[in-house]
C-alpha cells in the first residue's frame, strides 16, 4: 500500500494512507495547492495535478 505524504502551511505532514489522503481531499481538509507525495517519491505536486488513481 502506497504512503503519502502532504504539506499544509509550510508543515509537512503524514505519512497517510491511500484511502486517508482521499478522505482529506473529499472532506476539504486538503486544499487543491496543497502539495502532495507518494514515499519514496522525489516530485511533490498540487493535489489538483494529481491523478486521483494514483492515490
Amino acid at each position: 500500500m502506497a504512503m503519502w505524504y502532504y504539506a499544509q502551511h509550510g508543515q509537512r505532514r503524514g505519512p497517510v494512507s491511500s484511502s486517508d489522503l482521499k478522505n482529506l481531499a473529499q472532506s476539504g481538509a486538503l486544499a487543491p495547492t496543497d502539495l502532495v507525495w507518494r514515499e519514496g517519491g522525489q516530485s511533490r505536486m498540487g493535489l489538483t495535478n494529481t491523478n486521483r488513481r494514483q492515490i
